[in-house]
């Protein structure tokens, strides 16, 4: 005759393997942008295209909004928490995500050929 389980194995089990399976999540999310390095207004001022095509983490308040295009995306003014001023950066449409001026995010951003800054994920924090 088989051995039956007891059913308190399970009311431990499944929460055990939700909670690992939250924490190896938020782990996977936080790599994303761990390996960044910072992104430096004094350097993208100085020589914007030695910074072209690269990838780094920006830190920021948003400040205002100077426009929107609805297939696109929009334009957003923020100020940087890891340095003094403020960039105008391009925010598209495939990011989901709400900016409302006063909020802080954890961005990953591309520095475009143009020199515009992508912005190819954000967290808010």
């Amino acid at each position: 005759m088989a051995k039956k389980i007891n059913p308190l194995f399970y009311a431990f089990l499944v929460p055990l393997v939700g909670g690992m399976a939250l924490v190896a999540f938020a782990l996977v999310r936080n790599a994303s942008m761990a390996d960044l390095n910072t992104f430096s207004l004094s350097a993208y001022q100085s020589d914007w295209k030695a910074l072209a095509a690269n990838t780094y983490l920006l830190r920021c308040q948003i400040e205002n909004q100077l426009g929107q295009r609805e297939n696109t995306g929009r334009v957003l003014v923020v100020k940087l928490l890891d340095n003094t001023g403020r960039v105008p950066i391009f925010v598209p449409i495939a990011i989901k995500q709400n900016f409302e001026t006063g909020q802080r995010f954890k961005m990953r951003i591309r520095v475009r050929e143009n020199g515009a800054l992508l912005v190819e994920e954000a967290e808010k924090f």
